[in-house]
């Protein structure tokens, strides 16, 4: 489900403000470019290094995806990049991980993938189940 998107100085004053508490300095906004599953989706630039930002108002019924996305999060393998944190505030869910990169969904990609999957195939036997 593709959902527009605002930008993150449109966040909730104290949600914006939650993200910063753990990123800041924050140096400048950069929109991502891709994706449509999150509301805000951002990487800011900061004092530590470039970081992915996004949310999601919590009643929206895309939400428990990013909830999905937070508990597996600790069992992905190493290739995949890393969620730093992840709180709910003013009536949003905003996580914040290491920008990684889009996967490849172009026709023939999946021999270059196959390598990079296998791990997070693996890695499942010890996600949790959302049955």
């Amino acid at each position: 489900m593709s959902m527009p998107r605002i930008d993150f100085h449109g966040l909730p004053a104290a949600a914006r403000q939650a993200v910063t508490l753990h990123t800041v300095p924050v140096r400048s906004v950069r929109p991502a470019e891709a994706g449509r599953n999150s509301a805000v989706a951002a990487v800011l630039t900061t004092a530590s290094g470039p970081v992915f930002v996004k949310g999601i108002p919590v009643d929206h019924p895309q939400a428990a995806a990013q909830h999905r996305e937070v508990a597996i999060a600790p069992h992905l393998p190493a290739l995949a990049p890393r969620l730093l944190w992840h709180e709910e505030v003013a009536g949003w869910q905003a996580a914040r991980g290491r920008p990684g990169r889009r996967a490849a969904r172009l026709p023939g990609a999946g021999a270059q993938a196959g390598g990079v999957l296998t791990p997070a195939v693996h890695a499942s036997n010890a996600c949790p189940s959302f049955e």
